[in-house]
């Protein structure tokens, strides 16, 4: 205040005592208010009145708490929504929850990138604050993760690859295995894939009732990325049998002498065809049918072709054929021969002629 006459630091000042009558609760917030009025008098005995309000706020009201923590959560770094799931995640506080309403302000997240690891992932830690009417405050930290969660594409499927079987050699399957059977995938987010095989079980035979051995393996081979993401396809291994029979013992020729002008040679050359001239045949892997020409087409040809001269032969060729298709041809001959010489059935006699000069 301020005085003409009387020198300003001689006012003398005063005030009413405050009386907090107007009591309001704000929420859980208890807020007093008083008007208090302030005098300066002069040494005249003149004086003038100013009024101000005191408010005071009630601080030992209760504090926030929270009931429900906030809960981090992890999207698809390859989703391209996951920034809308971001803002969502930041307007719910994370799911947070508090015994009293608040406001919730949270800070900006800032994405780090992991380096600990091959798996792309990104990282942000967030710290979400509430705050009551009264000014109080908790606050509470929570964190969002960008993790690569698209498993590896494959860009080329394992095929079906077919080896030959000798029995023993598993070099074509191991072959195979290895090359991942000649699959090939990628990961456009975390890089190297990783390859792994699964063999489902015993080596199957593919038509048990031909007797044909044939067998395949089927493999699921799985492709995996730094971050366990995982695809997996199919691929089949066959096992054929290209391998012939074998003739354990050769067809062997044969000779059968004509004994007249009507032997026809078939009773010998049916004996020798029965038997197959001999001939056996095995193989390792399957059962083994031997067959030849037809016993007609071979007596025809013999007759057919016979010179005047009885003597004849003819090749004759016996197949084994496996249960699986393959073959082994070997030949024999069969041969009809007349080496008998002619019979005298009467001596030649003398005879004496007279010369007439």
């Amino acid at each position: 205040a301020h005085d003409l006459i009387t020198h300003d630091d001689r006012l003398i000042w005063s005030h009413s005592e405050p009386t907090f009558s107007n009591v309001e609760s704000n929420g859980n917030c208890v807020e007093r208010r008083a008007t208090i009025l302030f005098t300066a008098t002069d040494e005249c005995g003149n004086a003038v009145t100013t009024s101000a309000v005191f408010e005071a706020l009630d601080r030992s009201s209760p504090s926030v708490s929270l009931t429900v923590l906030p809960t981090a959560m992890t999207v698809d770094l390859s989703v391209a929504t996951n920034d809308a799931i971001l803002e969502q995640w930041l307007a719910s506080a994370a799911g947070a929850l508090t015994d009293i309403q608040v406001t919730w302000a949270h800070s900006t997240p800032q994405f780090t990138s992991v380096e600990s690891t091959s798996c792309a992932t990104q990282k942000a830690n967030v710290t979400f604050t509430a705050t009551d009417v009264c000014e109080h405050q908790v606050v509470a930290v929570a964190q969002f993760s960008r993790v690569d969660r698209a498993p590896p594409q494959f860009t080329r499927s394992p095929g079906s690859t077919t080896g030959e079987d000798d029995g023993t050699d598993m070099a074509p399957l191991s072959a195979w295995l290895d090359a991942n059977g000649n699959a090939d995938a990628v990961d456009a987010l975390s890089g190297e894939v990783v390859w792994t095989h699964t063999v489902s079980g015993p080596f199957e035979i593919i038509d048990a009732s031909n007797g044909c051995r044939d067998r395949l393996q089927s493999v699921i081979f799985t492709a995996s990325d730094q971050c366990g993401n995982s695809a997996s396809q199919n691929g089949t291994f066959f096992i054929r049998d290209r391998e012939p029979p074998t003739f354990s013992a050769l067809p062997m020729a044969r000779t059968t002498e004509l004994t007249s002008t009507t032997d026809t040679g078939l009773v010998a050359l049916n004996g020798w065809l029965s038997t197959f001239a001999g001939a056996a045949v095995d193989d390792a892997r399957s059962s083994v049918t031997l067959t030849r020409q037809a016993d007609a087409t071979v007596a025809t040809s013999l007759h057919l072709d016979r010179p005047a001269c009885l003597s004849t032969q003819r090749t004759v060729h016996f197949v084994a054929t496996d249960a699986c298709g393959n073959t082994a041809d070997q030949s024999a001959v069969f041969a009809l021969v007349d080496s008998t010489p002619p019979t005298i059935t009467a001596e030649a006699t003398a005879l004496t002629v007279e010369s007439d000069g």
